[in-house]
């Protein structure tokens, strides 16, 4: 269908617009002004020196000739509809347009201010070429440049403030394509890293408006190349997606992912368009291969990576302290007298890193606080002692003493990788529904837990918790949670909705269809508990080897009714069962992208 012939209707209501919105001397108003004794526009240059109505010649006084910025704003949107359309309004010589500079500003704040939602990227081409030639078209090429180049010398005080949408200044300067901006944002040490409200990096949005430099500038800036965005999509299912061939070879050269899933279990290469963007991933596979290539910008991308973790971290430590000793806790406090911490009293997405204790074998004791840390992915640390000589304490000074407690797995330290490059939190695109009562609590390894404290745990890992038992024919979709996009094999691949019995009150089950289909799972708490502390969705068939693996194992006495108690089947899991886990998943290949 021809582009003209789609938006018939739009033309309609173009034309019309454009009808009534005519000066006397010319066909369309420019730099409307409004006499106000009578009513009528003109445009600035048909008006002159004149104070005199242009169109009914009734006489008045200069006051009485005003801009309308409204209008002008109005007009400025049209031609930009217009040109997007394949509108061809009525003609007009250039040499009666003055544009409104200063409006055209106005709109672009108007626009920073507003709600930041995820974009459709076929609209967000059209609009930005409509931009671009408006912009950049030689009537307001001098005014334009000379505004740019004024704000190019305008450094913000916090360089990496967000405003309503979450951007941040880097974001504008991305979108708009100021490449000198960019590089004295980052030179001044803006991160790159950021994401506004709807999951975008610069990076992103550079790729999705295909500006080339830009993203060049960035990714030698060592931006993340696979940060994912909305739906889980990186910079190259954006690229591929637009079948922008030099921007997705640029972020393959650039070590980007090629094996990462999106929301619903695609790779960018799922995306290809044309053959040429085909052709491009299988030429690049051998070359990129090649690590002495890549080794010198790797090491420093690296570096500046780590420099910027640093100084995101300085002035931003916030303390908490779980269930310290008398001793620790009056070093606690100490240390926010003396040294000017900040500590707080209560365990929220403030706090920057959490003190526990440990036993002699290095493990913690089993609290809330232990899942609520590891589902924040905050750093978790086990002694303060040394820091109460030194004079400047800075976040690397506190990372030295990170805990990483046996029993866990490494999981304190997945989860908190996980925060560093930005992944979905761990429970993404997941939906549970705990059977217990609202009122009652369980307990689980001498922890005791409500349903409160567990639909607070989903809530933190960006889950959704649902007030009413899921059934199969209300589900719909193919989604799959992030961290199990990676692994086809994996039984919960394609599983979004979970249903959360506690197997030792008997009235979680009674009455109660168990389900075990592709989207839609019964799972004891266990499970859900031992994947919070591990930070990955435990594979529901590991869990079924342990009480296996348990009811053969003679070292371990049963009770007299033969059943397995949560404990029991926590020992047997923890030293038997999850360690082959990981050591089959890193010879497979299928192990977690993070």
């Amino acid at each position: 269908m021809a582009t003209d012939s789609m938006w018939i209707k739009t033309h309609e209501a173009l034309n019309d617009f454009f009808k009534t919105l005519t000066c006397t001397n010319n066909e369309v108003l420019c730099n409307p002004k409004q006499f106000l004794n009578c009513g009528h526009f003109a445009c600035g240059r048909c008006i002159g020196t004149s104070t005199n109505c242009v169109e009914c010649n009734i006489p008045g006084d200069v006051s009485d000739i005003h801009s309308d910025s409204k209008l002008n704003e109005l007009l400025i949107n049209l031609n930009i509809i217009s040109e997007s359309v394949g509108f061809i309004k009525p003609s007009v010589s250039s040499n009666n347009i003055i544009p409104d500079t200063d409006k055209q500003s106005e709109i672009a704040n108007s626009e920073n201010n507003s709600i930041k939602r995820p974009r459709n990227t076929r609209v967000k081409k059209l609009i930005k070429a409509s931009l671009d030639e408006t912009l950049n078209s030689s009537i307001c090429e001098s005014t334009f440049s000379s505004s740019k180049r004024k704000t190019n010398e305008i450094i913000p005080k916090n360089i990496n403030k967000k405003d309503k949408k979450g951007e941040t200044a880097l974001h504008r300067a991305c979108r708009r394509n100021e490449i000198d901006r960019v590089k004295l944002l980052l030179k001044h040490g803006a991160n790159p890293n950021t994401k506004d409200n709807a999951g975008w990096t610069p990076l992103q949005e550079s790729v999705n408006y295909g500006f080339y430099e830009v993203c060049e500038i960035l990714l030698n800036a060592g931006v993340s190349p696979d940060t994912p965005a909305f739906d889980n999509r990186t910079a190259l299912h954006e690229a591929v997606m637009l079948d922008y061939c030099d921007l997705a070879s640029l972020l393959i050269k650039f070590n980007s992912n090629r094996n990462v899933f999106d929301n619903v279990g695609k790779k960018p290469i799922d995306y290809c368009k044309s053959q040429k963007m085909a052709n491009l991933f299988k030429t690049l596979q051998s070359t990129v291969e090649n690590k002495s290539e890549t080794v010198g910008e790797s090491s420093k991308i690296q570096d500046v990576n780590k420099s910027l973790n640093q100084s995101a971290s300085e002035n931003k430590i916030v303390l908490y302290g779980s269930n310290l000793n008398k001793k620790n806790h009056k070093l606690l406090t100490y240390l926010g007298t003396e040294k000017k911490i900040k500590i707080v009293n209560s365990l929220d997405r403030s706090v920057s890193h959490v003190i526990f204790e440990t036993d002699s074998t290095g493990n913690i004791k089993m609290t809330y606080d232990v899942l609520l840390s590891i589902i924040y992915g905050k750093w978790l640390l086990n002694s303060l002692s040394v820091l109460k000589e030194s004079d400047n304490i800075e976040a690397m000074d506190l990372e030295i003493f990170e805990l990483n407690p046996p029993q866990l797995m490494d999981g304190p330290v997945r989860a908190r990788e996980n925060i560093e490059k930005q992944n979905p939190k761990l429970f993404n695109n997941c939906n549970f529904y705990f059977t217990m009562k609202s009122y009652e609590s369980t307990t689980y390894d001498d922890m005791s837990i409500t349903k409160d404290q567990l639909t607070r745990l989903v809530s933190a890992g960006d889950g959704v918790n649902m007030t009413r038992e899921p059934k199969p024919e209300d589900i719909k979709g193919s989604l799959s949670p992030f961290h199990v996009a990676h692994n086809p094999r994996h039984s919960l691949h394609k599983c979004t909705h979970y249903i959360i019995y506690n197997p030792e009150n008997l009235n979680s089950l009674s009455h109660r269809v168990t389900y075990n289909m592709p989207f839609l799972k019964s799972l004891p708490l266990m499970w859900f508990i031992e994947s919070v502390l591990r930070f990955q969705l435990i594979d529901p068939v590991d869990l079924d080897r342990t009480s296996r693996l348990l009811m053969n194992a003679p070292e371990i006495p049963l009770r007299k009714d033969s059943k397995i108690s949560t404990a029991e089947l926590r020992v047997v899991f923890t030293r038997d069962i999850f360690p082959a886990v990981l050591y089959t998943q890193h010879r497979a290949g299928t192990a977690s992208p993070q």
